[in-house]
């Protein structure tokens, strides 16, 4: 999966926590279009 990321605006910083965790990327592209990329990582 390629992402077209020209500014990251914001992101969740989940270091060091040890389950279902959400996790959000919402960034500008290069048109300028604003996008956001949200899951649930299991980080076990």
């Amino acid at each position: 999966m390629h992402l077209d990321v020209n500014k990251v605006l914001s992101s969740t910083d989940n270091y060091g926590q040890c389950s279902i965790i959400p996790a959000r990327l919402d960034y500008l592209d290069h048109q300028g279009r604003e996008h956001v990329l949200a899951r649930a990582c299991d980080m076990l």
